[in-house]
């Protein structure tokens, strides 16, 4: 079956995919990737290859007839023996001494960048050869990610001895996914084949752009899970194509033949930014965005240029305190009617993200992310909600208990206390300027325990410390609510007064604190109203002094991608393929994305800490 797949590949690549590509060829593929993901599900990789690589060796090879009208005299045939049967093979497919697994590989990739895709039979072959890829690299589903890497056996072949076929496939996969073309309209008479027959096209009900273009979908899929490889031993040149990705406008400039060659990477960077406007909460298109916008400065610079880049956190930030948002009916933490901002709304949803990190994954590089997106906003946030106040005290509060208590647990078992060294807080907090300045103590850990958790909340406590500094550093006329959540819960930061870490960071709240509980005294206010200190705050706030405030250096994180990017990306990736690649997977027999825990209720918003 695989060399009759091959020969049907070969033949179709000597014809330059002109016309119609016949129906046996579409029923060989199909067939091959019914049985390479029973291979793939139940194989160890040594046997895989054996059932791709055995019966190499032919007993006889028969020259075709002198005088056959069906045989091509450019493309002879030949009969070839295969147990009691005889079938026509290319012989240059037999007599190839490369793995039958890399000619399967390289025509398929020769497929998807030159063949095309206007009539239904053609479209319906190129999707099926985008299905094979996926289901011959998802070996890796059923390891862990830190294995996912090592010894995938087309994989290897791939990102190896294909590399070269990179530029090309990249290029044609992501020109795919922006022309999002739907099926054609099938003709009368058209065959069925085999899988046409046993599985009908369906459309989703999700996004326009999950469903309607199975070709782009699966186009998408398939960058991605290459783009994101790390293979131990060499350069990944799928994920250096995705960075050599040029605009068409520049390579009109360097001549027509430039774009008219398709191993070049010239695509349209207008249309693809117009796709990610109008297509950005699909999961699979963010990833793009993401990976372009680390891998290719060309496409950075362009969607910079849509605006000042000097002045575009700026204009974000005041662009989302301006925009009022409805209720969402499925924020059911707490009640909110009316006066949430955009800025309010994604502040409560990084503090959910935070406490259920905490709370079942751990992730440190997850927190790390959120409070890093928290601590850039901070110098802007104004007008905060009375509910988004009462979560950003709220989360200091559960961190800090849970720190208080590991310190005692340290303190109990004479754990001596060490200064972090340098590399550890790189790690947990990498470019926040003041963690450079701190005088960190942290209970020395045994490097064989991997119990970190009070090194975290050490630093948890810190930058959400900093955070809410910064906002009364530079809003806190403008933050009445955050004001008065404070005062609410000014014993809980009490405890820390006399901390080494965290004093300074202290003084500046309760400088907050005195001042307006000075000016609640003065208004003599008999059984206040929380409107009536709301009231008396925002007063307050007109005549506060500037400079009262002790300065700390801006806070502000920088995104570095992790060199072992993989670990995280690699789940991800196979998730999404997972439930939107429309192909069967054994649920027992996957690993790899069981990692992320795909069944945690995210919708949950009462789990506690």
């Amino acid at each position: 079956m695989l060399l009759c797949l091959l020969t049907y590949l070969r033949s179709m690549r000597n014809q330059a995919y002109d016309g119609d590509w016949p129906p046996e060829s579409y029923n060989a593929l199909f067939m091959v990737r019914l049985f390479t993901k029973y291979f793939v599900d139940n194989l160890s990789q040594p046997q895989i290859h054996d059932q791709y690589e055995s019966d190499r060796k032919f007993p006889d090879v028969v020259p075709p007839p002198a005088r056959r009208p069906s045989v091509s005299p450019t493309n002879p045939l030949t009969t070839v023996q295969l147990g009691d049967k005889k079938v026509l093979i290319d012989p240059h497919v037999v007599l190839d001494k490369r793995l039958h697994a890399e000619q399967l590989l390289e025509e398929l990739f020769q497929l998807l960048i030159y063949g095309m895709t206007e009539t239904p039979s053609n479209y319906e072959f190129y999707v099926e050869a985008l299905n094979l890829l996926i289901v011959m690299f998802s070996t890796q589903l059923g390891r862990t990610a830190a294995d996912a890497s090592q010894g995938n056996y087309f994989l290897d072949i791939t990102l190896g001895r294909l590399s070269h076929f990179a530029r090309g496939v990249v290029g044609r996969l992501v020109a795919n996914s922006i022309e999002q073309q739907p099926p054609p309209p099938a003709a009368g008479g058209v065959l069925y084949s085999a899988y046409s027959y046993l599985f009908s096209a369906k459309k989703s009900d999700g996004p326009r752009s999950r469903g309607n273009s199975p070709l782009a979908d699966k186009s998408m899929l398939l960058i991605l899970v290459l783009s994101n490889q790390s293979p131990p031993n060499f350069t990944n040149m799928f994920r250096d194509a995705v960075g050599g990705l040029q605009d068409t406008q520049v390579a009109t400039d360097q001549g027509p033949d430039i774009l008219e060659n398709r191993e070049n990477l010239n695509i349209s960077f207008r249309k693809l930014y117009q796709m990610f406007c109008g297509t950005l909460e699909v999961e699979e298109n963010s990833l793009l965005v993401y990976l372009l916008m680390q891998q290719n400065r060309s496409f950075k610079a362009y969607v910079l240029s849509r605006t000042d880049p000097d002045s575009l956190d700026d204009v974000y930030m005041e662009s989302i305190q301006k925009i009022m948002i409805p209720p969402q009916p499925w924020y059911t933490q707490a009640i909110i009617k009316s006066g949430l901002s955009l800025s309010g709304l994604t502040i409560l949803v990084l503090i959910r993200t935070i406490q259920a990190n905490l709370s079942q994954h751990k992730d440190i590089y997850f927190h790390t992310n959120c409070l890093a997106i928290l601590a850039n906003m901070s110098s802007k946030i104004s007008g905060m909600h009375s509910v988004v106040a009462q979560k950003i005290v709220g989360l200091f509060e559960t961190v800090s208990k849970r720190y208080l208590k590991l310190q005692q647990r340290a303190s109990n078992d004479n754990l001596p206390l060490t200064p972090m060294p340098a590399d550890v807080k790189k790690l947990f907090f990498p470019v926040s300027p003041n963690h450079e300045n701190l005088n960190l103590s942290i209970v020395q850990i045994d490097p064989a325990d991997r119990d970190c958790d009070l090194i975290i909340y050490s630093d948890l406590v810190s930058l959400l410390l900093e955070f809410k500094n910064s906002i009364l550093t530079h809003t806190l006329k403008n933050n009445a609510q955050l004001i008065y959540a404070l005062m609410h819960k000014k014993e809980m930061f009490g405890m820390f007064r006399m901390h080494p870490q965290f004093g300074d960071l202290i003084e500046n709240i309760d400088t907050v604190n005195t001042y307006f509980h000075t000016k609640l005294v003065e208004s003599d206010l008999k059984m206040p109203s929380a409107a009536d200190v709301l009231k008396v705050i925002e007063q307050a706030s007109k005549t506060w002094p500037p400079g009262k405030l002790k300065v700390f250096a801006e806070l502000k994180f920088q995104y570095e991608e992790e060199k072992e990017y993989s670990l995280f990306f690699l789940p991800y990736v196979w998730s999404l393929v997972y439930r939107h690649g429309l192909i069967y997977w054994d649920e027992d027999k996957v690993k790899l994305i069981d990692e992320i825990d795909p069944d945690f209720p995210v919708d949950d918003f009462t789990v506690p800490l």
